[in-house]
């Protein structure tokens, strides 16, 4: 496969560059297992192929990729390395790393088994890359997994995530998925076909009386609607519903798309649309069938990319990563500098344990404080002083590189 435009594979560099990420398929072919596959894209670009792209069905095939391809994540690796950068890899996009062989032809599972084997010792082989392995069967994982990585270890450059498309799926599969000790533990909820309550589904816990006491199980979720001439429409009240609830237990959330259907004709084109009534729940509006590209992929008005932070570790887990003295851009574009401090926890909140003051050159001493932006162990940042700005997470914080960090302190003490 190597480069992919899926949207969150991609790399933003600090100038704003968007570098695309990659996809990986040890093997290809599945077997559908629930209704978010009925419509897989996988299984309609197997049939141009299926020598190559493998056929489904457990009495398919499963070819596995040749010994060129398998060679290609080294080079991946290695620009990464080269660049100073972490670079994402979706495996697998055309099969599913997990699948048993109850649902697999007989005569490829010690082909796909031994594939599976070969693909940990290339997780390993590339530590600049960070693997997203995703599936819909996570009561495999644990068993599948190298004795090692199940019990006690994973490598920090792999990432697991269950796919669901409504809430029965969902509470189905991530209970198996808090189960896994990877660094980042994810949920894909594409195509999303119901309503979903992470609470429900075991992500989401409750430590104390009031919303900013959840306390998140998982790293990261992913909303998407369906794509294709059958996609079946994602009700915007489920897409906002997860977004809030992510936003609430400081989960990073990423829209990716709309798909095929878009809410109130959001593409804005003059050429006619197919609609309907909007599935339920209920609502004004009508959905329109407009293709993916036009729908876009902005949720109220807001496109949402968020990540886990720092190339695998999640706003909870690498809070205390944020170094002192260090430049951060904030979403505004606006640079603050961190300074430690001893501030006393208040509301409901844990306490914050970083203040960042943002710079305004216009002060006659070149620094000054225009706000204060209290960072809390849970991972939110929230504003005090003059300015009002939103509520954000830690990985909304974007570091400065050497020569933006020099650039900025050189205003600040009234330098060129």
């Amino acid at each position: 496969m190597g480069m992919t435009t899926i949207e969150w594979t991609s790399y933003r560099r600090p100038d704003g560059t968007v570098v695309p990420g990659y996809s990986f398929n040890p093997w290809r072919g599945c077997t559908k297992v629930s209704a978010g596959c009925r419509h897989c894209y996988a299984e309609s670009l197997s049939g141009r192929n299926p020598a190559v792209l493998g056929v489904w069905g457990p009495r398919g095939s499963r070819p596995i990729a040749a010994e060129s391809y398998w060679r290609q994540p080294l080079a991946w690796n290695a620009e990464a390395g080269r660049m100073g950068e972490r670079r994402r890899v979706f495996c697998a996009s055309l099969a599913d790393v997990f699948e048993g062989p109850e649902s697999m032809p007989v005569d490829a599972h010690d082909a796909v088994e031994n594939a599976r084997w070969r693909l940990y010792q290339l997780i390993v082989e590339t530590p600049h890359l960070d693997w997203l392995l995703l599936t819909k069967r996570p009561q495999h994982i644990l068993a599948m997994l190298p004795e090692r990585w199940a019990q006690q270890e994973m490598p920090p450059n792999v990432w697991i995530g269950v796919s669901i498309e409504d809430q029965s799926t969902a509470n189905a599969r991530i209970p198996y998925l808090r189960q896994v000790p990877a660094r980042v533990r994810f949920v894909s909820c594409e195509p999303l076909l119901g309503p979903v309550n992470l609470h429900e589904a075991g992500a989401i816990e409750d430590v104390g009386p009031t919303w900013a006491d959840a306390n998140s199980l998982i790293d990261w979720v992913i909303v998407g609607g369906e794509s294709g001439s059958q996609a079946r429409p994602m009700h915007p009240h489920w897409a906002r519903s997860l977004r809030d609830q992510c936003v609430r237990a400081n989960i990073p959330f990423f829209f990716k798309q709309w798909g095929s259907w878009a809410p109130d004709c959001l593409c804005a084109t003059k050429r006619p649309c197919a609609t309907m009534e909007r599935p339920q729940p209920g609502g004004a509006g009508v959905m329109f069938h407009c293709g993916k590209k036009a729908a876009g992929r902005m949720l109220d008005s807001q496109l949402w990319d968020d990540l886990p932070l720092g190339g695998g570790v999640s706003p909870r887990r690498a809070l205390m990563e944020l170094r002192e003295g260090q430049w951060y851009q904030l979403p505004s574009r606006q640079w603050v500098r961190a300074s430690c401090v001893d501030a006393p926890a208040t509301n409901s909140f844990r306490g914050p344990i970083l203040e960042v003051y943002g710079v305004d050159v216009t002060g006659s001493d070149g620094y000054k404080a225009i706000g204060a932006l209290y960072i809390y162990h849970d991972g939110t940042l929230t504003a005090t002083g003059t300015y009002t700005w939103e509520t954000w997470t830690v990985a909304d914080l974007c570091e400065a590189t050497p020569d933006e960090a020099e650039a900025q302190t050189r205003r600040v003490v009234g330098l060129p």
